[in-house]
């Protein structure tokens, strides 16, 4: 009888382990959140979580990717010379130099947000996006004719086989 009590003890633990991890997933995620959001109170700034804000691609071009991982700041709007900015620590000596130089060099103004660590992470990977498309860019630039009509033939049965996978039960 315990033996059995123990199987189903398993199964169940099983059965729930991924709903666990996903409700612990989201709790330390909210967790970072709340740190970022009171790191932002104590610096009197403004706080952003960049996990739900939208940033258009352009934006991203502002700063190129490898100085806005290095210096923890991401664009994330722009409205002519006034760029809305989001950094994990505006304290570190790396992201003041930066921010100086784009007021100072560049003549932006500037307003900061506080964000999390995961936040930024999850910014910075969209700007896988600009570079697949600067590079589709540059390759519609050297194509021509027919060569480029293929070529946007192709990309686009590309595009139409990742929607019909992605539209595929998987249960």
């Amino acid at each position: 009888m315990p033996e059995e009590k123990n199987s189903s003890a398993h199964e169940i633990h099983g059965h729930h382990e991924k709903e666990v991890r996903q409700v612990l997933t989201k709790m330390k995620r909210e967790s970072e959140e709340q740190q970022a959001a009171a790191l932002a109170a104590s610096l009197q700034l403004p706080y952003i979580d960049l996990n739900i804000f939208p940033i258009d691609p352009e934006t991203l071009r502002i700063i190129p990717q490898e100085e806005a991982r290095k210096c923890e700041v991401v664009p994330i709007q722009r409205a002519g010379r006034n760029i809305s900015l989001a950094t994990v620590n505006i304290t570190r000596p790396e992201t003041q130099d930066f921010l100086k130089r784009l007021e100072k060099d560049e003549g932006y103004q500037l307003k900061i947000y506080i964000c999390s660590k995961s936040g930024l992470e999850k910014t910075l990977e969209k700007y896988k996006h600009v570079a697949l498309a600067d590079s589709l860019d540059e390759i519609r630039l050297t194509l021509s004719g027919k060569d480029l009509e293929e070529f946007e033939k192709n990309l686009k049965d590309v595009i139409d086989l990742k929607k019909r996978i992605s539209e595929i039960p998987t249960t």
